[in-house]
């Protein structure tokens, strides 16, 4: 089907939508080939191929979520909506988020989500930073025995020769010849 090149602007988006629909659900609908900027000729498909994660069930996430602590599937209970992608977006990044922290961290920080009603993954993620921040404490200074001061090797090693500096004496007057020429 082509896009037809008269007729009013809802005739020409009606059939604009027809042409990317696949004629089978969930099967790939093959497009008109695209030219890359190689010169080659590609293929396109509006439909999800098998096996993307996008079509990949979120059970297996979101059950090793719950099994971290039911602080996590109270949250998930709460936050999350009964299906669709967004829940499944959310369950993805939610399990993704725990792998990168110690356990305690994540439920501490999923806990406090619960208690406010936070449904955002990226505000949990926040949340654990905070608790991050807020557990850094001073590293303490470290003893210094003052008896070094006098062991031989510190009170030979404490005064040293004064360092002989004559070779680069001239350098100075060299780069002000270069960089001035008229004056030499």
């Amino acid at each position: 089907m082509l896009y037809p090149e008269s007729g009013s602007l809802p005739e020409r988006l009606r059939a604009a939508e027809l042409r990317h629909q696949p004629l089978y659900p969930g099967t790939p609908q093959e497009t008109d080939p695209l030219m890359e900027a190689s010169g080659s000729v590609v293929k396109c498909s509006t439909a999800v191929q098998p096996g993307s994660p996008s079509l990949q069930p979120t059970v297996e996430e979101e059950t090793r979520l719950r099994a971290l602590g039911e602080v996590v599937g109270a949250w998930l209970d709460q936050a999350l909506g009964p299906g669709g992608v967004a829940r499944h977006r959310a369950v993805r990044d939610l399990f993704q988020l725990s792998t990168q922290m110690p356990a305690p961290l994540f439920l501490r920080a999923v806990e406090r989500a619960t208690k406010y009603r936070i449904d955002s993954v990226e505000t949990i993620r926040r949340i654990a930073l905070m608790y991050l921040n807020e557990d850094v404490r001073m590293l303490p200074s470290a003893e210094v025995d003052g008896s070094f001061l006098e062991r031989d090797t510190y009170v030979e090693g404490r005064l040293t020769d004064t360092p002989n500096f004559s070779a680069w004496d001239g350098m100075m007057d060299q780069d002000e010849e270069e960089a001035d020429p008229g004056h030499g």
